[in-house]
Formats: structure tokens, C-alpha cells, sequence
């Protein structure tokens, strides 16, 4: 895409250094934790169990990072990068490039190119190696990237990061509703938790009379163990039906009514972007949509509510189906032995752990009466409802700051259209 702007060379606009090299035999000082490779995130880090090298004194300017620095990927995901928002003094592996721009470079404007760059394939030809790719320092410097006035920097970032933050704040909300949902069925469900109040005389927690009286006041024994008078014991795959994908590479794209095709990549971010695509005319059973429960049962393990648009069911995934029980229902119960499924996949002694469908078998689920279940299914379909809704505003808002971002890089989108499309689409959505 051709630029409104000039490209200048990025070393010009920069101050760039690789991190330290990983080396405990010759590194000396005082142990401190460091950023690598898999610590780098697009558009944040993961900060869990940091690793940690030996810095000494006059190492630290050089590889310590100060908040607004640009922390990006040398291989690995070349180019994967965000911009660092923490303290002063967290230090870097020699798979990261700190980059500190000039003042005549915004920081998260050189962010988005980036991002637009990585998706664009215009980092790629800057990539050294054939078989592992690398951006090195020198590749860097040599980028060549489009210069807008720093003021029309700023303000085109603020319109991209208000799209981001709404988005940020969407996910978060989720997030709380998962975690809400989650805690209520182990409450209810696994640990029976108003079971055991009603026989210690007591009101259940968080729920009203008429909810409270659903429950029973006792246990009886069943294969689990101890489970609610009246409840019955089934298998996971009896509540559910587990329909595994199609080897969609016999089903080549046609130009017509293709679709993306769904594997775990798709899963674990949340959407079809870049991905392959099939033949549409695939039986409908094997179409994924909006609110689908998938569940990766090879490689990496998920279980999610698939928001990111129709596609094909590729194979290694599950769409989880039920006639008889609701989607909170199977979804949680899913979930809820999720663990146990990661724990025997990676006790297989292969190159790609999995779990098989006797597994499914083996998994216990309990079932409550009618009315309990009736009455949970008004909490809890709403709180599906409401992840389903937020989940799909969240990906309208990223369609929209991916279809802005490579014409604002470029000046091909004047900034008074960008701001107006921006604020009609989030005033237009309901607040997280």
C-alpha cells in the first residue's frame, strides 16, 4: 500500500539494543528476572514466573527497559512486540530488541506499524534465516517506515488506542463473567455447596427461598461418591455429543461460499484471520458458528465459545452439542474436567499429547432435579448470553481497528473520517 507520507529509514528515528545473551557460565552480578521470548505478547506481556539472569552494575542502562519502550520479538514471531508500561529497571533476553524512539517518532504509532507491517508481510523480506526467521538489529535499523508529523502521529493513535482500550475493557468483562459463572457451578455443582448448608440448618448463600427449597437436604452414595438426594451420575459424553472435525484438506476451497477453516490456531485466538479455507459445501453439522462450544482435544487443550464468525470444523476439535441439557451446562462440565484432560494428554509420550473419546467416557458429570436445573438455567444462560454479546462487540471494534489501521499508517484515511467512524461505532456499543 502506497503512503501520503515519506519513509524514512527507522535506525534514524530509534534507539535500538538486542538484550543480553543467556549465558550462566560467563554472566556475573546480581541475579534479576528478564523478559524473553515467550514473555512478548501482541500489545502486552505475560509476566508469570519470570526466569532469571545475572546483571552486573554497568549492564544496567543497556538492558533495562524504561515505560513507553518498545519491546520487540527477534525471533520466534519476528516483529511480535508491545510497548512496556511497567517500572523502570526490567531487563531483557538477547531474543528482545528495546527500542526507544527519537522525538520525532511516537511510540505507539511505531507499535501499530507493526502490528500493520507483521500482517502486511512487510517485515518478511527483512527476515534472515531459512528455516528460523530473525529480525535482526541490523534489519531493524534498515526498516523503512512511512513519517507523519509527530502531532498527526499522536492524534491517529489516540483513534486506534480508544478502539483498543474499549476492546481491553471488553475482554476484561468477560473475563469477570467466566470467572463468575465458573465459581457458581463448582458452587452448586461440584462442592453442593447449598446441600451443605440446608443440613447445618443454615440458608444457602446467594440464593432466595424459593431457589433454596430446590435443593435437596441430604447425600446419597452413587460411583462419585457422596452426591445430592435425587441427583444422578452420567458420563460427559452422555450429556453432550462430541462431534469431531473434518480432515478439511480433502475438502479444497472452490471460489464460492468457501469457508475459514477452524483449528486450534483459530481457537486459541479467537478468530479466522489468515486462516486456510475450505469448501463450503461441507455438511451444516460441521459448520461452526457464533456461540458454538468448541474443545481442542490434541495439542493444546481449550475449551471456548467460539465468537469469531462462521467456518469449517477442522479436525483435533470437538463441537459440543446437546439436545437434552443446556450449553452452560455442558460448557462448565467441559471446563470443569479440562485439567484432568491437559494431565493425561501430557502423560502421552508423544509428540502431540491428546486425550481419546473413552476419556470422555470416564468423565463424571452430575446431573440435578428438573427444578434445580431449570432454575440455574435462567443465571446461567444469561451469563452465557452476555459473554456470547460482549465477545462479538469486542471483535466488531477489532475489525474495525484493523480495516483503520493500514489506511491511517499510510494517509490514505484522512484523521476526520477515522475519528467519526470510531466514535459512532463505539457510542453505538453498550458500554462492558
Amino acid at each position: 500500500m502506497s503512503s501520503e507520507w515519506p519513509f524514512v529509514r527507522l535506525g534514524d528515528h530509534v534507539d535500538s539494543c538486542l538484550g543480553k545473551m543467556l549465558d550462566a557460565k560467563k554472566n556475573k552480578g546480581a541475579f534479576q528476572p528478564y523478559l524473553g521470548n515467550s514473555n512478548v505478547r501482541w500489545g502486552n506481556f505475560d509476566l508469570v514466573d519470570l526466569a532469571e539472569m545475572k546483571f552486573e552494575p554497568h549492564e544496567e542502562e543497556r538492558y533495562s527497559l524504561e515505560p513507553g519502550d518498545l519491546v520487540v520479538c527477534e525471533g520466534g514471531e519476528p516483529g511480535r512486540c508491545a510497548i512496556w508500561t511497567g517500572a523502570r529497571g526490567m531487563k531483557i533476553q538477547k531474543a528482545l530488541h528495546r527500542i526507544r524512539p527519537k522525538a520525532t517518532l511516537n511510540n505507539y504509532f511505531l507499535f501499530y506499524w507493526f502490528c500493520h507491517a507483521a500482517k502486511a508481510g512487510l517485515l518478511e523480506p527483512y527476515f534472515t534465516g531459512t528455516t528460523i526467521k530473525h529480525l535482526t538489529g541490523r534489519a531493524i535499523a534498515a526498516l523503512e517506515i512511512p513519517l507523519p508529523p509527530v502531532e498527526t502521529q499522536i492524534a491517529l493513535v489516540e483513534v486506534l488506542r480508544r478502539l483498543d482500550d474499549r476492546i481491553t475493557l471488553l475482554r476484561e468483562t468477560n473475563a469477570t463473567l467466566e470467572a463468575i459463572a465458573q465459581v457458581l457451578f463448582k458452587s452448586w455443582f461440584v462442592d453442593f455447596d447449598p446441600v451443605r448448608a440446608k443440613m447445618q440448618g443454615r440458608p444457602p448463600e446467594g440464593i432466595d427461598e424459593a431457589t433454596a427449597a430446590l435443593f435437596p437436604e441430604g447425600f446419597e452414595t452413587s460411583e462419585l461418591g457422596e452426591v445430592p438426594r435425587g441427583w444422578a451420575v452420567k458420563s460427559l459424553d452422555s450429556v453432550a455429543n462430541y462431534l469431531n472435525g473434518l480432515a478439511l484438506q480433502k475438502f479444497p476451497p472452490t471460489g464460492v461460499k468457501d469457508l475459514p477453516v477452524i483449528k486450534i490456531a483459530q481457537l486459541r485466538k479467537g478468530d479466522s484471520v489468515g486462516a486456510d479455507f475450505a469448501s463450503g459445501s461441507i455438511k451444516p453439522e460441521y459448520v461452526v458458528r457464533n456461540g458454538d462450544v468448541l474443545f481442542s482435544w490434541s495439542g493444546s487443550l481449550e475449551v471456548e465459545i467460539w465468537c469469531g464468525g462462521e467456518g469449517a470444523l477442522n479436525q483435533h476439535l470437538f463441537k459440543v452439542t446437546s439436545s437434552e441439557y443446556p450449553k452452560w451446562f455442558y460448557y462448565l462440565w467441559t471446563r470443569h474436567h479440562l485439567d484432568s484432560f491437559r494431565q493425561i494428554a501430557a502423560s502421552k509420550a508423544t509428540t502431540m499429547g491428546h486425550i481419546q473419546r473413552s476419556h470422555l467416557s470416564a468423565a463424571v458429570v452430575v446431573v440435578p432435579s428438573d427444578g434445580v436445573l431449570k432454575s440455574a438455567d435462567g443465571i446461567f444462560t444469561h451469563l452465557v448470553d452476555r459473554i456470547v454479546a460482549t465477545a462479538l462487540q469486542a471483535q466488531t471494534l477489532s475489525t474495525l481497528r484493523d480495516t483503520l489501521l493500514p489506511r491511517l499508517i499510510s494517509g490514505q484515511l484522512r484523521l476526520p473520517e477515522a475519528q467519526a467512524v470510531a466514535e459512532t461505532t463505539l457510542d453505538a456499543a453498550p458500554q462492558a
